[in-house]
């Protein structure tokens, strides 16, 4: 990786969703030492490592690389919203407002901080991810 342009636009990016390298390694369960060294082009993470960043952060791989910046998150945020954040409700409607969303649903309308809504998101696609490997980790073991 020339140049650090990973770790800058690593960095870059980290900082708009979580000001925090200690906060962000938490949530994407890499020791913060191990991040910080990404950042500072030191290290380089391996190919499970690059996808559960860009996974985390809800950006392309090449938004890491290239530093392009990705469209905006309304409709990834609106579908997961409709997918995964209420189970029980009808998601009628959301729109991107002042840096945040509101979500209309049959009971009623929440205004929600956009980073609090990409943290949920960033929290369950870790969680996924966990869970599928474990779940394919205890198949390849019951079928053997």
């Amino acid at each position: 990786m020339t140049n650090n342009v990973f770790g800058k636009n690593l960095k870059k990016i980290r900082q708009k969703k979580y000001p925090s390298q200690k906060a962000f390694s938490e949530i994407i369960n890499i020791p913060y030492t191990t991040y910080a060294q990404y950042e500072a082009g030191k290290r380089e993470p391996n190919f499970d490592k690059l996808v559960l960043i860009a996974d985390a952060l809800t950006i392309s791989m090449d938004a890491l690389f290239k530093g392009t910046t990705p469209p905006s998150s309304i409709n990834y945020i609106g579908q997961s919203l409709k997918d995964n954040l209420l189970p029980d409700e009808e998601l009628i409607d959301y729109t991107e407002e002042n840096d945040g969303f509101r979500i209309k649903t049959a009971s009623g309308t929440l205004d929600l901080p956009q980073s609090l809504c990409e943290e949920i998101i960033a929290n369950s696609l870790v969680k996924q991810k966990e869970y599928i490997r474990t779940q394919l980790a205890k198949e390849l073991k019951n079928q053997r």
